[in-house]
Formats: C-alpha cells, sequence, structure tokens
C-alpha cells in the first residue's frame, strides 16, 4: 500500500505510512532534520525556518516593515467572551441584591450559586472555576469568607 518514494517530486502527494507528505511538507523535514544536526534550539527555530530574520525594535523583519501595531500591547488575547459587558454589568447588579433575593436558603454567594444566577440572566453556563476567573477579572472582585461564628465562654 505504502508507494515508494520517486526520485523527482511531483505535486501529487505521496503517501508514507499512513501519512500524506506533499514536496513542501518533505522540504520542511528535510530542513528540520539540517537544523538538528547543526544543533539549533527549538526557540530559534520559527515557522520551520531559523534563517528568517527575527522582528527588530524598529518595527521591520527581514527588511520589510511590520504591522501598524507591532510591538504593541494587546489588550485582550484568547477567546471572545461568552457573557458580553453589559450581561455581565446585570448579572453584577443582580449579585448586588443578595442570594436571598434569588430563593437562595441563606445570603452567602457559592460559586455554584453565582453560576445559577449568571445562567439565569444570561443563558450561558459556567464552570464554578470559570465563575471565579470572571470575579476576579473582569468584576475585579476578592473573596471574603464571613467571620466564624464565635462561642461564649
Amino acid at each position: 500500500m505504502n508507494a515508494a518514494r520517486s526520485s523527482s517530486w511531483t505535486s501529487r502527494a505521496v503517501t508514507t505510512r499512513g501519512y500524506i507528505m506533499t514536496q513542501a511538507f518533505e522540504e520542511r523535514r528535510v530542513h528540520a532534520g539540517e537544523l538538528f544536526t547543526k544543533d539549533v534550539h527549538q526557540t530559534e527555530v520559527r515557522a520551520g525556518s531559523a534563517s528568517r530574520a527575527r522582528p527588530s525594535a524598529a518595527g521591520t523583519s527581514g527588511g520589510r516593515p511590520t504591522s501598524p501595531s507591532a510591538g504593541t500591547a494587546v489588550a485582550h488575547r484568547g477567546r471572545t467572551a461568552r457573557v458580553s459587558d453589559a450581561q455581565l454589568e446585570q448579572a453584577e447588579q443582580a449579585l448586588l441584591e443578595g442570594a436571598k433575593a434569588h430563593r437562595f436558603e441563606s445570603d452567602l454567594w457559592a460559586l455554584d450559586r453565582i453560576a445559577t444566577v449568571i445562567w439565569r440572566i444570561t443563558r450561558v453556563r459556567h464552570h464554578p472555576a470559570h465563575v471565579w476567573r470572571m470575579q476576579r477579572h473582569r468584576l475585579d472582585w476578592s473573596l471574603q469568607r464571613p467571620d466564624p461564628p464565635r462561642t461564649r465562654a
């Protein structure tokens, strides 16, 4: 089933051990082997080429200008939030009303209770650990534990 490698590559894929390899993949694999034999560290290999110029402080990369935002801080990275800022504001107002206002037995908030209130308002379910991250980073809330009950002596 495995096709033998031909001496001259074509644009067609050649199957080797179940993997489809094109000429570009084969060239990248050979280049990686050469870099390995030269003891080039992985951090120096970027996008498959160690010879590629690194961006300088002036905002150029190998003589080519980079994007205008190159080198500037990015405000938000990662996935887009499933709960918008407006929805989170509504949830915060609801949380400030207290737990008893939302039909809980005590007035203490727990992460699963907060997740329930967020779900009731936004119809988006969150794991309690994610609720904790939203409280800490988006709402700027902190952990507050009640004082333990005092015993009379």
